[in-house]
């Protein structure tokens, strides 16, 4: 379960980039399409413009859908494995309990402690899922604060214009 995890979440995590890196573009795409909506209709641009639109959400639907595909594969497979679990100790069970090393009750106790450890490994895979979004987005974030400006501001410590110097 645990290399299936760690499998999941650097694959996923990739996928989550860039989702956050596609939706970031459309955007940006619908801002300037909005502010320029005048224009557009000024030059009967409107197809062009659909066109544009159409090409970028399919790249953001591409790839969210390879990610929700990964996850729906993950997310039964770890529920799978756990039910394994509790299958293999039905199955050795019986003979131990015809033999007399282990009382039905116990078999029940066990069981039971079965289904409360697979609950809490179950909700760590969701949170698995949840963390992967923000570590994403985080790192999105990060890159947006990080981008170094294009206009740089030049400042000139010999040469300042003071109220007295006019």
């Amino acid at each position: 379960m645990i290399v299936s995890a760690l499998t999941f979440s650097k694959k996923v995590h990739g996928y989550y980039h860039e989702i956050r890196k596609n939706t970031a573009d459309l955007s940006a795409y619908l801002q300037d399409a909005l502010s320029g909506i005048r224009e557009t209709m000024g030059f009967n641009r409107h197809e062009y413009e659909h066109s544009r639109f159409d090409q970028k959400s399919e790249t953001v639907k591409e790839s969210t859908l390879k990610a929700m595909f990964l996850w729906s594969v993950y997310s039964p497979g770890m529920i799978f494995v756990g039910t394994l679990g509790t299958v293999l100790v039905l199955w050795v069970s019986p003979s131990q309990v015809a033999s007399g090393q282990l009382s039905i009750g116990e078999l029940f106790m066990f069981v039971s402690y079965l289904a409360l450890f697979y609950v809490p490994v179950n909700q760590i895979h969701s949170v698995n899922h949840m963390l992967q979004h923000a570590l994403a987005a985080s790192e999105r974030i990060f890159d947006v604060l990080d981008t170094e400006p294009e206009i740089v501001e030049i400042f000139f410590p010999s040469f300042s214009i003071t109220s007295s110097s006019l």
